[in-house]
């Protein structure tokens, strides 16, 4: 079984508390969460795909993310695809389903994040940090089931239709929407994709 961690950086091994202890993201990471990262991935045997921002730079070399995020103590085993491609709506979601996409024989994957800008069928397979203190141990555990349950094969959609009638059909209409966020050293804006249901009631001629 293939399994990948989708990994954000901001917010889940580089930490306001990781800042407070002279963690500041540049020599040194939040030894807490990379020494969770690293023992849930040695424990699952999981390849690790960047999300995050960080990803940007060389593909390779002593300047490339891996390299980085080696110096500053991660220990994981990266996928050879190691990082996910980007998406002129900086939605992060659609940049993950695109390289699953090109990857199926992913049998298994998980995204860890401080943010929730994913698709609406990626949502359950997403565990949320908190800037706050970042990967905590419940959030290790929740990766570590996710990362050992196969996935399903569906192909993603915004629209849920019912199929027996005249049981409502309901339809998530989806808009790109930007908000600001409050008290983050790294960003002050983020884009989402919202889907807010509608519902429509069918009735049958007798």
């Amino acid at each position: 079984m293939t399994a990948i961690l989708f990994l954000d950086v901001d917010g889940v091994l580089n930490t306001h508390a990781g800042w407070r202890a002279g963690h500041d993201g540049l020599r040194s990471l939040d030894p807490g969460p990379v020494a969770r990262l690293n023992g849930l991935c040695a424990r699952t045997g999981c390849r690790v795909v960047v999300s995050s921002t960080w990803r940007g730079g060389p593909y390779r070399g002593p300047d490339g993310c891996r390299a980085r995020l080696r110096a500053l103590g991660v220990r994981v085993r990266f996928h050879r695809d190691w990082r996910t491609g980007r998406d002129r709506s900086r939605i992060r979601g659609r940049e993950i389903a695109a390289w699953l996409a090109a990857h199926p024989e992913v049998t298994a994957y998980a995204i860890v994040d401080d943010d929730g800008d994913m698709l609406p069928d990626q949502m359950p397979r997403l565990v949320q940090t908190g800037y706050e203190l970042g990967l905590e141990a419940a959030h290790a555990e929740r990766l570590a089931a996710l990362l050992a349950t196969q996935r399903s094969l569906a192909s993603p959609s915004c629209t849920a239709a019912s199929t027996a009638s005249p049981r409502p059909s309901v339809s998530r209409p989806c808009s790109l929407v930007s908000y600001r966020l409050a008290g983050s050293p790294r960003r002050s804006t983020r884009t989402v994709l919202r889907c807010v249901p509608t519902i429509t009631r069918t009735t049958t001629s007798t």
